[in-house]
């Protein structure tokens, strides 16, 4: 089966969208039911690779490229930094939509419900953001992994209720790493699980789901479902010798990634999901610090050949990962 880039939004969109229908999804509907319906129906590139590039020079290559979103980086030495967040988003979000491109969620390093994340937060909302990224957690060496769950759970209880009072939503990338929390997926799912999953959940990213799960992953995201308001797209591939190991990023499809299973398994979900696609590979990433005109070229050339790749995705392998 051969996909066209309209039929694989649709395919992660079908079963959010059907949600739209049952009574008892819209009563317990969240802020991103109430700003936009249902479903998937954009993917939101990752601003990252473009950080040297103003809003509307950042919007304007996206568009160019055939882009439907822009993932701004709201977080320090990101595109905007969190302290203007109240003067900048609403210039970033407006160059996007004056290009054609929806705005829905935003990545952030906010890990605690301090006045400055509730500022940013409410800029976030007021612009018509819907999902924002948290910063990441890190395990405590000292006191152990179960004793650093129970600590943290306080903080995330805090946030989860500004999240709730100000109407956004808050999710915990599945970030592989030594030491990283939520790199398992059940240490995540211990934090989110007693959260309601519209104010606090999970951004599941399938890169580092399999990098961690390798087959194992889609029990993982099963397990994590109800709570998943958000999806990364991206792929990677192993380099590896005798004891060693280590990733290399690459394009989609390019890689190990299931990402026709993972579409099936995103399709299930009940709740609207936001997509963000990540570039992490030349000429995106390290990010540019000079875009010149022919960089520029081969930027918008990389990302449509990105975007082009949803074209092509075969229907998945006949292996299910839970």
């Amino acid at each position: 089966m051969v996909w066209s880039r309209r039929r694989f939004l649709e395919t992660l969109a079908a079963g959010a969208t059907l949600a739209a229908a049952r009574p008892s999804a819209r009563a317990a509907s969240g802020p991103a039911d109430r700003a936009h319906g249902s479903g998937i129906n954009a993917v939101h590139v990752f601003a990252k690779p473009f950080h040297a590039l103003d809003y509307p020079a950042t919007a304007a290559l996206i568009a160019e490229a055939g882009g439907t979103g822009i993932d701004f980086a709201v977080r320090r030495g990101g595109h905007i930094e969190p302290a203007r967040a109240s003067e900048d988003l609403p210039r970033a979000v407006a160059a996007a939509r004056a290009a054609g491109l929806r705005a829905d969620t935003i990545s952030s390093d906010i890990v605690a419900a301090t006045p400055e994340a509730r500022r940013l937060l409410t800029a976030a909302r007021d612009a018509g953001i819907r999902v924002y990224r948290l910063g990441h957690f890190t395990y405590d060496a000292s006191i152990g992994p179960w004793a650093t769950l129970q600590r943290l759970k306080p903080q995330l209880q805090a946030l989860a209720a500004l999240n709730a009072e100000i109407g956004i939503h808050g999710a915990i990338q599945n970030h592989s790493g030594n030491g990283r929390v939520g790199a398992a997926g059940w240490d995540l799912h211990e934090l989110v699980r007693d959260h309601d999953p519209r104010w606090l959940g999970c951004q599941f990213d399938i890169r580092h789901a399999t990098a961690i799960g390798a087959t194992s992953w889609g029990t993982t995201f099963d397990l994590l479902a109800p709570w998943v308001h958000s999806i990364v797209l991206k792929d990677f591939r192993w380099l590896q010798s005798p004891g060693a190991q280590r990733i290399e990023n690459v394009p989609l499809g390019a890689g190990i990634c299931d990402l026709a299973d993972f579409a099936r398994r995103v399709n299930r979900l009940p709740q609207p999901v936001t997509c963000s696609l990540h570039l992490e590979f030349e000429p995106f990433e390290p990010a540019p610090a000079i875009v010149s005109p022919q960089l520029r070229a081969e930027l918008v050339a990389g990302l449509r050949r990105e975007l082009d790749t949803l074209t092509t995705l075969p229907g998945g392998s006949s292996r299910a990962g839970g």
